[in-house]
């Protein structure tokens, strides 16, 4: 029993068609692109057999998938290359006090003995400051020693 007469000469296109759906179905389990390209791939020989239905045998459309299916892959591996490489790399992942330098609060209380606290989000932070503020002064954030942030009065400048 060959294709055609499973699927019927004027009936290629449903055969490209289904395919697609098929693979666009199973995509959506999670295989992370690649069957998101071999369907659409797929769907567009279905809809090209569609339009010129007896001029292309199916050796023809086999081969028409394969090009359009390598053309989709490469386009999606360039895409998803200029993606990466425009992702900013953060070394601070996954280290919530590293990600904190930087950030400006305000004293909850007043530095005694070079230790206060600052709120951070939905945290209470202990820091040391080598200045002597009162508290509600805004500080900033420019290291960490343990769990301990280390900040010094917030200014203009200090940016």
């Amino acid at each position: 029993m060959d294709i055609n007469t499973l699927i019927g000469n004027d009936n290629y296109h449903w055969f490209w068609i289904g395919l697609g759906c098929i693979l666009l179905a199973v995509e959506m389990l999670g295989a992370s692109g690649y069957l998101l390209w071999s369907g659409l791939a797929s769907t567009l020989v279905g809809v090209l057999v569609w339009i010129i239905p007896y001029e292309l045998t199916l050796n023809i459309q086999a081969v028409i998938y394969a090009i359009i299916l390598i053309i989709n892959t490469y386009l999606w591996w360039r895409w998803l290359k200029y993606k990466s490489s425009k992702a900013p790399q953060s070394f601070a992942l996954n280290q919530r006090s590293q990600q904190l330098i930087g950030l400006r609060s305000l004293l909850l209380e007043d530095v005694h003995l070079g230790i206060s606290r600052i709120k951070i989000a939905d945290s209470s932070w202990r820091v040391k400051c080598s200045e002597s503020l009162k508290s509600g002064e805004e500080v900033v954030v420019i290291s960490i020693d343990g769990a301990t942030l280390i900040v010094e009065k917030w200014n203009d400048r200090t940016q």
